[in-house]
């Protein structure tokens, strides 16, 4: 297997949530970078903080995938591609959500996908079942990924899987061709695009997909037989 593009999910994939990416982890991915594989990150993060993590690791021409598919970003060409409007329905929520929280939750600064972390985790459950009922009165088809620290909306039918045969088509790298590696249910329709894909931990259940316990054993696996 040829491989050109490895898409990389981020929290809980290249490093655990709110930590450091590890300084192995980041030569290894400027390794495959200097053998020519594009590196790119699928993430529920903003496009901005993504391109951050990439010049950090010290990648020299990423793509990003942000907001769960909404947002396409080269940062080396400035170049974005905003796949979806942010809809009426979605800023509604939001004010919602506002009105009813206030200063116990904050809002990420993303364009079109809407991502609440309450401050104090004991709001969560409470926060889920607010948002579950407020979207029930909208007239408005919604994707809800629930996370240990935050809840992302965003319009049906965008996911991580549709912005990567976007970002094929683009650089013209076949399916075939194309590594996906990733740990939770946000990442399935990246699998489903992709000719191999690497699991990271044992939350996400697909027999039919190699499953690491971290990614140093998966950044090993890629050297070794790519």
């Amino acid at each position: 297997m040829d491989i050109k593009l490895i898409v990389f999910d981020v929290d809980g994939t290249i490093a655990e949530p709110n930590s450091p990416v590890d300084r192995k982890v980041s030569e290894k991915l400027q390794c495959f970078e200097r053998r020519g594989i594009r590196i790119a990150f699928a993430s529920g993060k903003n496009a901005s903080y993504l391109s951050g993590l990439a010049r950090g690791i010290g990648l020299a021409d990423p793509i990003i995938i942000g907001e769960n598919g909404c947002i396409i970003f080269y940062p080396k060409e400035l170049r974005e591609m905003i796949l979806i409007k942010k809809p009426i329905e979605i800023r509604k929520i939001e004010t919602s959500i506002v009105n009813h929280f206030a200063d116990t939750i904050w809002i990420s600064p993303n364009q079109v996908q809407l991502t609440v972390f309450p401050k104090a985790k004991k709001d969560m459950q409470t926060l889920k079942e607010y948002i579950k009922n407020t979207s029930c009165n909208i007239n408005y088809v919604f994707t809800v990924f629930e996370h240990d620290d935050a809840i992302d909306i965003l319009p049906a039918g965008i996911n991580k899987g549709k912005a990567l045969a976007d970002v094929r088509d683009l650089v013209d790298i076949k399916k075939e061709n194309v590594m996906a590696v990733g740990d939770s249910i946000n990442d399935i329709s990246m699998f489903e695009d992709c000719g191999m894909s690497l699991i990271i931990g044992k939350n996400l259940k697909y027999n039919s997909y190699d499953v690491f316990n971290t990614i140093h054993d998966a950044l090993d696996f890629i050297e070794t037989n790519f």
